[in-house]
């Protein structure tokens, strides 16, 4: 028998269900190896399905994005 109880050795959850920090349908995301901002257009568990302005959709780990904080920067252009 084992003198450590195995859930304590186990690191915590990179998320917490009930905090802030859980990335939502309509978040601004960016992705940690793919350049640009993304919309988080729907979500399966742990994965996201992210889509960039310009149609480029694909189905990510929660944990290869990060969550932008703030409204959208004012287009440069106006």
């Amino acid at each position: 028998m084992l003198a450590n109880d195995a859930l304590r050795r186990q690191a915590p959850r990179a998320v917490d269900t009930n905090h802030e920090s859980v990335i939502r349908i309509g978040d601004r995301v960016v992705h940690l190896q793919v350049p640009g901002v993304f919309v988080v257009s729907g979500r399966r568990g742990r994965l996201l399905t992210v889509e960039s302005d310009r149609g480029l959709r694909m189905t990510v780990h929660e944990v290869a994005v990060r969550r932008l904080d703030g409204p959208p920067p004012a287009p440069k252009d106006t």
